[in-house]
């Protein structure tokens, strides 16, 4: 019971702090535990929990943990971030890697991966990726690649059929996010490309 309590305490407060649910990769799990923003309200202080690389990069540019005297004005951002020509592909037969523009000037983007339904509360499972690299050639274009091994923690997943979906976190320099999702179907990736749908952009998370 006090694990579920003190679990349930430190889970919400992520939220407080702008954390969005999140799972690991299946290695990062075995190695570290269960993420707080996935089940670990279940699991603190009874088996290993940590927070994944994105909680915490979002986190980094939280006014809650600032460094004394910074004089940030925080999640003030008047940016219009758009997101264009988004290309989805299946790389090797092993790895989807999903390129995309964009005009926005941020700290870190993090990217999720999950299956419909994308409601509140569908996406405990949903597993973030963090090393989305920027071209050195044309700083507008961003790529980052999934291996499908990686994805194997998503419940129910029974991929290249039904509806996915990916969501870009953008975490500007003062903390104001950005996100935009785009859906596919699985059974629709192929190495030439992938017919995209239902581009969505919010703010926050």
């Amino acid at each position: 019971m006090l694990t579920k309590y003190l679990g349930g305490l430190a889970h919400e407060l992520g939220h407080a702090l702008n954390l969005p649910h999140n799972n690991g990769t299946p290695d990062q799990n075995k190695a570290m535990g269960t993420p707080l923003m996935n089940a670990g309200n279940y699991t603190l202080g009874m088996k290993p929990t940590y927070l994944t690389k994105a909680s915490c990069k979002i986190l980094d540019t939280s006014e809650t943990f600032a460094p004394k005297g910074c004089k940030t004005v925080f999640y003030t951002s008047q940016q219009d971030v758009k997101v264009t020509d988004q290309e989805l592909t299946l790389e090797n037969g092993d790895t989807l890697v999903f390129k995309f523009h964009t005009n926005a000037k941020f700290k870190c983007v993090n990217a999720y991966i999950q299956d419909a339904p994308f409601a509140v509360d569908e996406d405990y499972e949903r597993v973030v990726f963090t090393e989305v690299v920027r071209d050195a050639a044309d700083p507008t274009l961003y790529t980052v690649r999934m291996p499908l091994k990686d994805i194997a923690s998503l419940e129910g997943v029974q991929r290249h059929a039904g509806v996915g979906g990916i969501d870009l976190l953008f975490v500007e320099e003062e903390g104001s996010l950005n996100g935009y999702r785009v859906q596919f179907d699985w059974n629709a990736i192929t190495p030439q490309g992938t017919p995209l749908r239902d581009i969505i952009h919010f703010k926050g998370y």
